[in-house]
């Protein structure tokens, strides 16, 4: 649940201010965090592990995958410090659409095979508009871009938000929200969609990601580092505890446990990213983020039997199917930009950046550079 939304939904494009360059990058564009990066990638990649393993595997570590998802989408949000739908989540509507029109055929012919089989189906043509659109509807015709459903649903309460924050009131707004959930959880039974992903829950952690969005990446990720000598003990406590039956799966997944669970996960990832190859995991999947959401859901259905019949036995065919819809991602992805960069929007919901004019970045930074230094020279 990360900048310029008009380049890319991604860290590296975030407005923040004087940052130290990258070797090699154009001159006053900030770093890419790939720890949060990598938060993602480690967030969806247990995703997909838990829908390959039919739903009924339970991973106790990454229980808070979602809410780590859901705020680092409000952080880059509420770094906009205004609300503008080219520059938010909203700007991915088409690629919603597009792929939930795909999650709707393939669910179709599934239906359709499976009849033509002599098998039942739950196919039910009544609800056929609300299928294409995604709207009150459960698996798989909405798939996993409920998220993406929810976080451009939740972005349009960002006029709202930057409003509260201006008037010092987004904090005890979002205390508010949190408390409320935790103390009357009825009122996430109100407010779910019938996967029973509570609505409040999701605005909770969006608002708590909106607050953080006052702090810069380098902030965050320092005091990320301070806890961890705290936080993954608690992180790991808890799932230890689930593991054990002293916590209850529905415990485990509320907000009180929720969040020392973002904290740990959050000082793991900083940690791991530290280290080169998690490095390059990160850079490597984060374009594919919005891509694997959407399209694993599709491939599961037929991928899971056929690994199950190919497999020797004791080999975890869900562990399999996970890595090889990631590295199909990566190649598949390298392909479409290679030959069709045209159709990186619809496909991965990444928009082609343009290549810079030789002389014009470095140009521009001379200028500039120019100008600040003559603001700060004294007056003769």
């Amino acid at each position: 649940m990360k900048m310029s939304m008009v380049e890319e939904y991604s860290p590296d494009t975030e407005p923040e201010k004087a940052q130290s360059a990258c070797p090699g990058a154009v001159p006053g564009t900030p770093p890419r965090e790939c720890w949060l990066d990598l938060g993602r990638v480690v967030g969806l990649f247990f995703i997909v592990l838990f829908h390959a393993g039919g739903s009924g595997v339970e991973f106790p570590l990454f229980f808070q995958r979602v809410p780590f998802l859901f705020m680092a989408a409000a952080y880059f949000v509420g770094r906009r410090k205004m609300f503008d739908w080219r520059h938010s989540p909203c700007r991915y509507v088409l690629f919603y659409l597009a792929w939930n029109g795909a999650a709707f055929l393939e669910a179709f012919f599934r239906h359709w095979i499976y009849l033509s089989l002599g098998h039942s189906s739950t196919w039910d043509w009544s609800s056929l508009p609300w299928k294409l659109t995604g709207v009150g509807t459960t698996f798989p015709y909405d798939g996993p871009l409920w998220f993406l459903k929810y976080v451009m649903a939740l972005s349009l309460l960002s006029p709202l938000l930057f409003a509260l924050g201006k008037r010092k009131l987004l904090i005890p707004a979002t205390i508010a929200v949190l408390f409320s959930v935790v103390l009357f959880p009825e009122i996430n039974a109100l407010f779910s969609d019938p996967p029973r992903v509570p609505w409040a829950d999701s605005l909770a952690f969006f608002m708590l990601g909106f607050c953080l969005s006052s702090l810069t990446l380098g902030e965050i990720k320092l005091f990320l580092k301070k806890i961890s000598y705290f936080s993954l003990p608690a992180w790991a406590a808890i799932a230890w505890m689930n593991h054990g039956g002293v916590i209850s799966t529905e415990t485990l997944h509320t907000i009180p446990c929720w969040i020392p669970g973002i904290l740990g996960l959050g000082s793991l990832c900083v940690l791991l990213a530290e280290k080169k190859f998690f490095r390059n995991v990160a850079r490597a999947c984060a374009p594919l983020f919005f891509f694997i959401y959407a399209v694993h859901c599709l491939i599961l259905p037929w991928l899971m039997p056929l690994l199950s019949r190919i497999l020797p036995e004791g080999v975890p065919s869900a562990m399999v199917a996970t890595v090889l819809i990631f590295a199909g991602a990566f190649f598949l992805h390298q392909w479409v930009v290679r030959h069709y960069p045209g159709w990186e929007y619809l496909i991965f919901a990444q928009k082609r950046k343009k290549p810079p004019i030789d002389g014009k970045e470095k140009e521009r930074f001379a200028v500039g550079s120019l100008r600040s230094a003559s603001m700060n020279e004294p007056r003769l």
